[in-house]
């Protein structure tokens, strides 16, 4: 079963890598949105 998820997850890294590859800009404001929403949470979770 792990040899499963770490297909799985060599698998997403690469389409991950083809994703910046291939649209540079689109893939960072994806992830900058992400990140960004994260803290948020974190932020709202902690009280602040």
């Amino acid at each position: 079963m792990t040899k499963v998820f770490d297909m799985i997850a060599g698998i997403g890294l690469l389409i991950g890598i083809y994703l910046f590859l291939s649209n540079g800009r689109e893939t960072v404001s994806i992830i900058e949105a992400m990140g960004k929403n994260s803290i948020a949470g974190i932020k709202t979770l902690q009280g602040r």
